[in-house]
């Protein structure tokens, strides 16, 4: 039950896969922040295949870890030019990643439930941000 509840949380963040692709993104008279985005939608998909069973949660503690290092990279290519997009994901990732860590430390059925709702917020600040940063590329 407990793996199933974690199972739905991470198809969740399934989505995030779907809202970072961004088409036409890339090429040498594109801005960093259009490989940037790439390489995110890349560490995010490696998250979302990580398969539900022991020791699920260390690799995605580990493979979200590469996602913030990923995201950091956008940010700072992305400078101030999408401030209030970067600001909406850097809130709703502050309350998944949250969220991840009370499902780590205690993972009940409620805590891995709760995954769900932070993992729906950070999808729509991502998508809002492709979104923005679309138009550039």
């Amino acid at each position: 039950m407990v793996n199933q509840r974690l199972h739905a949380g991470l198809l969740v963040s399934g989505l995030l896969m779907t809202v970072l692709t961004v088409s036409g993104c890339g090429g040498k008279d594109k801005p960093a922040v259009c490989s940037d985005v790439d390489t995110l939608k890349s560490s995010v998909t490696a998250l979302t295949d990580i398969k539900v069973d022991q020791g699920a949660l260390d690799k995605l503690q580990s493979q979200l870890t590469q996602v913030q290092d990923d995201y950091a990279q956008l940010k700072s290519d992305a400078k101030s030019e999408f401030s209030s997009e970067l600001s909406a994901v850097d809130s709703a990732a502050a309350s998944a990643k949250s969220s991840v860590q009370a499902a780590s430390a205690d993972p009940t059925a409620a805590n891995l439930a709760a995954l769900a709702v932070p993992l729906q917020a950070l999808a729509s600040a991502l998508s809002n941000l492709e979104s923005a940063v679309e138009d550039t590329c």
